[in-house]
């Protein structure tokens, strides 16, 4: 076996919400910006320099004119020279005065009244930099970037837009904040760390290919990851596979079968619909099967499993089950299972189940 890699770079919005825990609407557009510069900074190209350029002169410009002290002003100046900085704007970056050169650190030392030494001469620099029509500019190309990559990105994105100044905006930038940088120093980062780029198309390839040959079954093994991971894991691949067979040019012609053990840990009532409008497991659950991709779910607690993707299941096989809440749910989910069926599923030996659904004519007990 080999650690699960996932690069970073294929995730989009929806899957940044899930991952970082979002609960809000408002966090949405926060991880877009976070998704929108991060594949900026990743560029080295010279329109992605001056675009960087004029978002810190932005940045810093607007610091300028708020009405905290000196300090505070220098202090958030500071921390987007750390998330972001390029050979125009850094702390050693000359800046030239009539007859004299300045540090760009040293335009910030504050005089006796209270003021920055150097407040004309740097602001002459920093606006020179602004050039409003780079405001729609986005990234051209698609590029390799990191988890480190994204939280300097999140915290640019916090100061220079004043997310944190905002009692409104705080907490949920906060939160955002806080769950990333968790996430880089924890456990799981190991798992999104890729080490070159690759393309969607390539990057499923390489899970059901190794050494050359194609695999049949892959066998993802997520025992010893937390639920809350495991879960939006799974959310992932389950949207990539999605993603990927749906635009095949001939529909089906890569088919997918995602065996889903101890179902309940994954696909669960969750908020996603509220959050993103759609939950993955139950979007496969309805359109899968004619892009090839299917699902099967194997769990000891079908109670605690997302009724909507129950509702979508065409066949079942239900092996002994005691708990009177379970036989009620299967008797209340499933119109067509008759009382007979129940019975006798509850004196079941090992190994041996009721079948029924539209893969078999009759209910039938299988070894």
């Amino acid at each position: 076996g080999e650690i699960l890699r996932i690069p970073p770079w294929l995730l989009d919005v929806d899957d940044y919400a899930l991952l970082l825990g979002a609960t809000e609407h408002s966090q949405l557009p926060i991880i877009e910006r976070m998704l929108k510069l991060t594949a900026i900074f990743a560029e080295n190209s010279e329109d992605a320099l001056k675009y960087k350029n004029h978002l810190i002169a932005k940045a810093i410009m607007m610091i300028l004119y708020t009405n905290q002290t000196p300090m505070s002003k220098r202090n958030d100046i500071f921390s987007i020279l750390s998330t972001c900085a390029t050979p125009q704007f850094n702390l050693e970056a000359p800046v030239q005065g009539i007859g004299y050169t300045r540090k760009f650190r040293e335009c910030f030392i504050v005089d006796k009244q209270g003021d920055f030494v150097e407040s004309i001469l740097v602001t002459e620099y920093i606006s020179g930099f602004i050039n409003e029509d780079l405001d729609k500019y986005e990234a051209r190309t698609v590029n390799k970037f990191t988890l480190v990559d994204l939280e300097r990105a999140l915290n640019f994105t916090l100061i220079s837009e004043g997310l944190l100044r905002n009692d409104k905006s705080y907490g949920d930038a906060i939160t955002l904040k806080v769950r990333l940088h968790a996430l880089v120093i924890g456990e799981n980062a190991k798992f999104l760390d890729y080490p070159n780029y690759i393309t969607e198309e390539n990057y499923i390839a390489t899970l059901v290919g190794k050494n050359g040959r194609k695999a049949q079954i892959i066998n993802f093994n997520l025992e010893d990851v937390d639920d809350s991971f495991a879960k939006v894991v799974t959310k992932i691949y389950t949207k990539m596979l999605f993603h990927f067979t749906k635009n095949l040019k001939q529909r089906a012609a890569i088919p997918f079968h995602i065996f889903l053990e101890e179902a309940h840990r994954y696909v669960q009532n969750d908020t996603d619909k509220y959050l993103i409008g759609y939950n993955i497991f139950e979007r496969v659950a309805k359109e899968g099967r004619k892009y090839g991709l299917i699902f099967n779910l194997i769990s000891q607690r079908p109670v605690e499993i997302s009724e909507t993707v129950i509702s979508q299941c065409t066949n079942f096989m239900i092996f002994k089950m005691n708990h009177p809440r379970d036989l009620e749910y299967i008797k209340k989910m499933l119109p067509n299972v008759s009382e007979e069926v129940v019975e006798k599923q509850k004196s079941l030996q090992p190994g041996t189940c009721v079948a029924f659904g539209k893969a078999f004519k009759v209910p039938m007990i299988i070894h």
